[in-house]
């Protein structure tokens, strides 16, 4: 039963990027009958003075060869990092383990975009915290936009012109995840099960965009799923099928 609406976050088009980490409160199944169809602590990024996000981030887009300033401000009560996984970016703003934000800093860097057309993630890379961060919902997507002009790369300004490219309507970030709820033994609630636990368990729960059990209406036509395993355990195989069950085919851009 797909029940729950996937929402597509907002996308920051910018070359501004403020944004801050912070604790919520995020229902997984909002439209189910299970345990988790209730309030549960998560992290999330949002605009710098926004709460609307409680799981995940925005997405945030970038443009080949401009300057970003980027300010993350941790209010979490431990430390964080935010690193830019695939991006070509000096070491000094890569956001690994060695970069840390203590709680209440604020990170303020700036480079230049080196990587034409892609479609990459940010996410935490504390050391020892790197899979509990992930878990709790400190994920995002990362666009860089086509060139649209033809002088960058005549190639991808033509594949722009052809491949869906409008954001939310045609052009969908899908991050996949595996979740795993607990009791807290102390309050009796449903709270994220984020310890690092080794192998293959039972009782995962197939996660996209923060919803168990999702769907997502989309245009008759050609559409667009940039599609991420933002999972700190498993992979994925994907495949599409129609209302009778037949597997159709997919264009696999990468």
């Amino acid at each position: 039963t797909f029940n729950n609406q996937v929402s597509i976050p907002p996308i920051i088009e910018s070359d501004t990027v403020e944004i801050e980490i912070g604790i919520h409160r995020h229902n997984f199944d909002p439209n189910g009958t299970d345990s988790i169809n209730t309030m549960i602590e998560t992290f999330a990024f949002n605009r710098t003075g926004d709460s609307s996000i409680t799981y995940l981030g925005p997405t945030i887009a970038w443009q080949y060869l401009h300057d970003v300033n980027t300010k993350v401000t941790n209010n979490l009560p431990s430390t964080a990092t935010v690193h830019w996984h695939g991006a070509h970016v000096p070491v000094y703003t890569d956001g690994g383990p060695h970069q840390q934000i203590q709680p209440g800093a604020i990170w303020d860097i700036n480079f230049e975009i080196l990587d034409k057309s892609a479609t990459m993630w940010y996410h935490p890379h504390v050391m020892d915290r790197t899979y509990e961060q992930v878990q709790m919902g400190m994920s995002g997507m990362i666009y860089v936009e086509d060139p649209v002009d033809g002088q960058d790369d005549p190639i991808l300004s033509t594949l722009h012109d052809i491949l869906p490219n409008e954001y939310g309507v045609n052009d969908f970030p899908l991050i996949f995840q595996t979740k795993k709820f607990m009791r807290d033994a102390t309050s009796g609630e449903s709270v994220i099960d984020s310890s690092v636990v080794q192998g293959y368990k039972d009782d995962y729960y197939r996660i996209v965009n923060g919803v168990g059990n999702p769907y997502l209406d989309v245009p008759a036509d050609m559409i667009r799923l940039r599609i991420l395993n933002g999972d700190g355990k498993f992979a994925f195989n994907y495949q599409v099928k129609d209302a009778q069950g037949n597997v159709v085919p997919l264009v696999l851009i990468a």
